[in-house]
């Protein structure tokens, strides 16, 4: 019976052991990982031509969702609404809380980010993008125009979250803070705007300035080229 015991004992060890550290990890495993997401724009890119630049704006949200999905945990989604819009300026230094989630830590198959804009007047913007414009010809007058980009109607958008190198599997750690920037690049929504249309545009005073105001009202024909991209090209890496 004794040798029996000396047997078994080793393996009871070892089990107990196994329990232990199972249950170590499992506890691990529910603490969340804080992630703080960001929304920015990207001034580079191939667009109609170098002479336009595109280099400040903002976005007013109505809605921001996360989902996660997981091979060997349930996928989850977490949502959050914002009735009166939340207005992210681009290149802002602010941490925005009601971006910051934390989320279950472990191995993703995928994350995904949604996001809406909120639906504003016709003379306001719930997506704006800001820049200007150099006209080739010496003799134009003005030389130089600003360029306003809006949009008024709701915007929809989805963009997967991805390691630096786009691999779309991920791991969240308790130790670490995320802060994944969600980036657009509005040079890339000119692509089939030609530099042709770009000097042809209509131009008005704003604030002393004249400016090549593109949205559902002006220029109409190069928003519905720039609005059929809008959605493109869209990133967000950890």
């Amino acid at each position: 019976m004794k040798l029996h015991l000396r047997c078994i004992l080793p393996f009871l060890l070892f089990l107990i052991t196994l329990l232990m550290v199972g249950c170590g990890k499992e506890d691990v495993f529910k603490n969340p990982t804080a992630v703080l997401f960001d929304i920015t724009m990207d001034p580079s890119g191939a667009g109609a031509s170098d002479n336009l630049t595109l280099n400040n704006g903002y976005i007013i949200l109505s809605s921001f969702s996360v989902i996660g999905e997981r091979d060997q945990a349930e996928n989850f989604e977490f949502s959050r609404s914002f009735p009166n819009g939340l207005k992210i300026p681009f290149y802002s230094q602010t941490t925005f809380d009601d971006l910051s989630f934390e989320l279950p830590q472990g191995d993703y198959s995928r994350l995904v980010v949604r996001f809406e804009t909120v639906r504003t007047a016709a003379n306001e913007a719930s997506l704006f993008v800001e820049g200007g414009y150099k006209y080739r010809n010496p003799n134009k007058v003005p030389s130089a125009v600003a360029v306003h980009v809006k949009w008024s109607k709701i915007q929809q958008f989805e963009v997967d979250v991805t390691t630096a190198l786009g691999n779309n599997k991920l791991t969240l750690s308790e130790d670490k803070v995320e802060r994944p920037y969600i980036v657009l690049t509005p040079k890339s929504w000119f692509a089939n705007v030609s530099e042709l249309m770009l000097n042809n545009a209509s131009f008005i005073g704003v604030g002393g300035v004249q400016t090549i105001i593109i949205d559902e009202n002006m220029n109409h024909t190069l928003f519905n080229e720039v609005d059929a991209l809008v959605r493109t090209n869209l990133k967000c890496t950890l």
